[in-house]
């Protein structure tokens, strides 16, 4: 988690450099420093619920992020969807969970075992008894907390001057993590990191998930930005 936000984080800092600077408007620094204590969280939890947890499982739980960003934008930013707006989110709510928990319910007829009723809710049923659903869910409503925030700062400051300070902090944040769990980091521990491709493209796409997502929120309201990152 800590590698690659460094990687998006830096990234952003270039894209900034060749998109005009920092463009700070009154207001800025609150939006970004909340943000970047939340999405170190998320980036962390969202780590921690796939480590913990089958992916079958924890991959369902973030398609219903939008459902909470509807009431948390209304509360925060007064921004709240039209009645087609809103059956269009429920609907993309509903689809994107109902594609995910496909994976999980493969796995059962694989084994040939009878799917039931329940199995269609199985990341609502692992709750109290699974450490990686309950991250999953944390991230999943820190994450609508953490939409309002970077939507509030990359308008009031450039897109990848603001998405990199967010993910700068976040990056500060999971290094800290990392040294208070595993002791003192060495450039030798990093290298088999480092020398995996998949840390890089994780980065990468970071990078570009981030920039191109945030940029959204200059164009139009949380919930239907929120909403259509969904479709990951």
């Amino acid at each position: 988690a800590a590698i690659s936000s460094s990687i998006a984080a830096i990234l952003l800092l270039i894209a900034a450099f060749f998109t005009g600077g920092p463009e700070l408007l009154s207001g800025w620094l609150t939006p970004i420093v909340c943000a970047g204590l939340l999405v170190a969280i998320i980036v962390y939890g969202e780590t921690k619920a796939f480590s913990l947890e089958d992916a079958s499982i924890v991959g369902p739980i973030s398609s219903t992020t939008p459902a909470f960003v509807i009431v948390v934008s209304f509360i925060r930013l007064h921004e709240y969807p039209t009645r087609q707006g809103w059956l269009g989110i429920m609907c993309l709510v509903a689809g994107t969970y109902l594609l995910n928990i496909q994976k999980f319910l493969n796995q059962k007829r694989e084994r040939n075992e009878n799917i039931t009723l329940l199995d269609w809710f199985a990341p609502f049923r692992l709750l109290l008894s699974s450490r990686g659903v309950r991250w999953a869910f944390l991230v999943a409503m820190l994450g609508s907390v953490a939409m309002t925030f970077e939507a509030q700062a990359v308008r009031l400051a450039n897109v990848a001057f603001a998405s990199a300070l967010i993910f700068g902090m976040c990056a500060i944040l999971n290094w800290i993590s990392t040294i208070v769990q595993e002791g003192r980091v060495t450039a030798s521990d990093l290298m088999p990191c480092l020398q995996r491709p998949r840390l890089i493209v994780a980065g990468l796409c970071m990078f570009a998930a981030v920039f191109f997502a945030n940029t959204a929120f200059r164009y139009d309201i949380v919930p239907y930005v929120g909403t259509v990152k969904r479709f990951q």
